[in-house]
C-alpha cells in the first residue's frame, strides 16, 4: 500500500468494506473492524431472546448499548448505557426490547472495573455534531455524530488507528494521500472504514450519521489539524452532476446501443469529478422510445445492459437512472451553458427544429 510518497491512492478504496452478519438463532453477529490489537463487533439481540457468547482469550469487552433494554449477566442495561466484561468468561445478553450493542475489544488493562455499568463521558459539543466517548485505554471507543451538511477538519495521526462503522445516516469521507491528492469515499448505514496513522481524513454528513468508532489509545497531542473544517467547508460535500449517456458518453447510434463507441475524453471528465467527490448520476432515454414512454419496461429491458457496458468503458458513476423522457430538445436551468434570456432561447430552438 506504501510508495515513495506515502499510501497509494489506488489502493484507498480498501479501507472501505461492507462487514457480513451471521444469522443466528437470537439475532445476528458480525466483525465491522479489526486492528492491530483492536476489535470491533455488532450484535442484535431480539425481543425475548437470549445471546450467550464467548469471551475473547486476550481481549477485554466494552459493550454500548446503541438501541434497546434487557440485561446483561443479570445486570439491567438500555440505551447509551455500558458494561465492561473480564477476558475468557462467557457471559449472556437477554433481550426485553431488541438490543444492538457494539463489542469494543482490546487488551485487559489492570484495574480495570468489570461487570459494572457507566454512562458515556468525555461529552464534546462541536460546531459540526458531537463526540461521547465510550472507552478509552490501549484501546478506545466513541460514538460520533455529524449533522447534515457539516463537516470536521482535515487532520491526521501520527499513532492513532481508527476504524469507522457507519451505524446510520450517510458520510462523505474524504482521504488525502499520494502526492496531496483528496479522493472522496461515500459510506452508507452499514459500512466501514479503516484509518491507518499518517492519513489525512476528514468526514462530512451527506446526511445526519452516527459514526461508531474504535482506535488505540486516543490523545488530542496525536490530532493534527491540515485543514479547519470551521474555517474552511469541506468540498463536494452537496454537489451533484447529471450527465447524459448517448451523444454525451458515447456516440449517438439511434436506438443501436450495442454498436455505441464510447467518448474517452469524456468519459475521463466524468471519472475525474468522481474522484473529486462529485455525486455522479447517469440519466439516459434508453429504451423509452421502443417502450411507448413506459419508464419501467425501460429499465427492465435496458438497465443491466447498460451497467455492462459502463463498466466496460470503465465509467465511474454513483446512479444510473433510465427514464428520462425522449425529446429533440431539452431546456434546463441547470444545463451547462444555458442563459436565462428567453429571447435567445427561442431563437435557438427555432434553429434546432
Amino acid at each position: 500500500m506504501n510508495t515513495q510518497y506515502g499510501i497509494n491512492m489506488d489502493s484507498l478504496g480498501n479501507l472501505i468494506t461492507e462487514p457480513i452478519f451471521e444469522k443466528l438463532n437470537w439475532g445476528e453477529r458480525g466483525t465491522l473492524i479489526c486492528g492491530p490489537t483492536f476489535r470491533l463487533e455488532k450484535i442484535r439481540v431480539d425481543a425475548g431472546a437470549t445471546a450467550d457468547l464467548n469471551g475473547d482469550t486476550n481481549f477485554e469487552t466494552t459493550l454500548w448499548v446503541e438501541e434497546g433494554k434487557g440485561s446483561v449477566q443479570g445486570i439491567k442495561i438500555e440505551d447509551f448505557e455500558i458494561i465492561t466484561l473480564p477476558p475468557q468468561q462467557r457471559w449472556s445478553i437477554i433481550a426485553e426490547k431488541p438490543i444492538t450493542a457494539y463489542l469494543f475489544e482490546g487488551p485487559a488493562v489492570p484495574g480495570s472495573e468489570y461487570l459494572k455499568k457507566t454512562k458515556p463521558f468525555d461529552y464534546r459539543e462541536k460546531y459540526w455534531g458531537n463526540i461521547q466517548s465510550i472507552v478509552n485505554k490501549d484501546y478506545a471507543g466513541k460514538r460520533i455524530f455529524v449533522r447534515k451538511g457539516e463537516n470536521a477538519s482535515l487532520e491526521f495521526h501520527c499513532r492513532k488507528t481508527e476504524g469507522y462503522y457507519i451505524h446510520s445516516g450517510n458520510l462523505l469521507l474524504r482521504l488525502r494521500a499520494g502526492r496531496g491528492e483528496d479522493k472522496f469515499f461515500e459510506l452508507k448505514k452499514g459500512l466501514s472504514s479503516f484509518t491507518p496513522p499518517g492519513l489525512m481524513h476528514q468526514r462530512g454528513g451527506l446526511e445526519d450519521t452516527v459514526i461508531i468508532e474504535i482506535s488505540t489509545q486516543d490523545e488530542d497531542s496525536d490530532s493534527y489539524l491540515v485543514e479547519d473544517g470551521k474555517l474552511h467547508p469541506m468540498s463536494r460535500l452537496k454537489k451533484t452532476i447529471c450527465f447524459d449517456i448517448d451523444g454525451c458518453l458515447c456516440s449517438q447510434t439511434e436506438g443501436d446501443y450495442g454498436r455505441a463507441v464510447p467518448n474517452q475524453k469524456a468519459i475521463a471528465v466524468v471519472n475525474r469529478l468522481f474522484n473529486k467527490g462529485y455525486k455522479i448520476i447517469l440519466h439516459s432515454a434508453r429504451f423509452m422510445g421502443r417502450t411507448g414512454g413506459n419508464a419501467t419496461e425501460a429499465y427492465n429491458q435496458g438497465y443491466d445492459f447498460t451497467k455492462e457496458q459502463l463498466r466496460g468503458w470503465g465509467v465511474l458513476y454513483h446512479e444510473l437512472w433510465l427514464g428520462k423522457p425522449r425529446a429533440d430538445i431539452i431546456i434546463d436551468d441547470r444545463a451547462v451553458f444555458f442563459v436565462n434570456d428567453w429571447d435567445l432561447v427561442e431563437k435557438d430552438i427555432d434553429k434546432r427544429l
